[in-house]
């Protein structure tokens, strides 16, 4: 999964797949007490890793939680590996959840939208979802396309389309995008309270 945010909030998520039932294989992206990016996924535990970093400045981030599994889960932050673990044994799971539960952006269940307790209070933009893992290259490809460089930037910025190792969009495995400045949203992104996607 990964995402540009903007925001001051902390203990709050970026995006979720139903993270709050624990169920094995669910994951999600969330700002930690310590101001990290949090890599969660639900395996017999619940299983997070944090980046070494600050994501929470106010200032945009691109951040991406890349699932090896079931060896390691890996934090990236504005193209560069900021911490991973390997083997992860029982704990991870061998595979993410393809459920019909809901993928939730900007919350961590569909139970909680509307609740200021879990809601992220800022901005995301170009949420993306592959069923594979992204290399390290994949990964800084995405970051150095967007033209975004942290303050001053617009929202809705799309990026061009491109194959794997391109400059542009990684599109091998996306099965899931979200530009945030769909036509019908008037540049409004108020308007968005949540965005579903089942099986994936």
């Amino acid at each position: 999964t990964s995402a540009w945010v903007k925001t001051t909030s902390v203990n709050k998520f970026i995006t979720s797949k139903q993270y709050g039932a624990n169920t094995n294989g669910d994951y999600a992206m969330y700002i930690s007490s310590s101001n990290k990016l949090n890599c969660g996924i639900a395996g017999n535990t619940v299983y997070t890793i944090d980046s070494t970093i600050n994501i929470n400045d106010g200032v945009w981030k691109h951040v991406v939680c890349v699932y090896n599994l079931p060896n390691s889960v890996d934090v990236y932050v504005n193209g560069a590996l900021d911490n991973g673990t390997v083997g992860g044994g029982s704990v991870i799971p061998t595979s993410l959840a393809n459920s019909s539960q809901s993928f939730v952006i900007g919350n961590g269940e569909i139970a909680r939208v509307g609740d200021s307790s879990y809601g992220i209070k800022g901005t995301i933009d170009e949420v993306k979802i592959y069923n594979r893992a992204l290399t390290y290259k994949e990964v800084a490809a995405e970051y150095s396309s967007s033209g975004r460089s942290g303050a001053g930037v617009s929202i809705g910025k799309s990026f061009n389309s491109g194959k794997s190792g391109d400059r542009g969009t990684v599109t091998d495995g996306l099965v899931g995008y979200w530009k945030m400045d769909e036509a019908r949203w008037a540049g409004r992104l108020e308007k968005l309270l949540i965005i579903q996607q089942k099986k994936n």
